[in-house]
């Protein structure tokens, strides 16, 4: 091969200087590992901090439906009139299927007017109405009465 005995005459301590050379990358693979490790940190950071931020936000932003006290009023006048008509409404039943199913059985105006408080206490972002949530009080209560 050409090269095979090019650097034989120099008289130069190739083992030496190789392993100086093996030392010094042993030496510098310790802090550029870690500064490798510390921009690799930095970069997910920077790729993870709009979605964390995001998906924060967004789990702030909505409080429950039932954190408002006109909300669950409305609910609990609503499971009181199923309990006073001795009728339930099946879990996959919305309140309006709920409704016309039973409009044969009882008085279907009060029971109506009753749902429609039920869905704007389930369905509308904002809190019901304080009268909404009378309103639905004394229908639970007639409905329990005329049947």
């Amino acid at each position: 091969w050409i090269f095979s005995g090019l650097l034989d005459g120099l008289g130069l301590p190739l083992g030496d200087l190789a392993s100086t050379g093996a030392a010094l990358a042993v030496a510098a693979a310790g802090p550029l590992g870690a500064l490798a490790g510390l921009v690799g940190g930095i970069a997910l950071l920077a790729w993870l901090w709009p979605r964390l931020r995001l998906w924060w936000r967004r789990r702030q932003a909505a409080p429950a439906l039932d954190a408002d006290l006109g909300r669950r009023r409305i609910m609990a006048a609503y499971r009181i009139a199923q309990r006073r008509v001795r009728r339930y409404r099946a879990p996959a039943e919305t309140p309006r299927e709920f409704s016309e199913r039973l409009a044969r059985e009882v008085n279907g105006v009060e029971l109506s007017e009753l749902t429609r408080a039920v869905e704007v206490a389930a369905y509308r972002p904002r809190p019901p109405e304080p009268a909404l949530v009378e309103r639905a009080r004394a229908l639970a209560a007639k409905l329990g009465r005329r049947t």
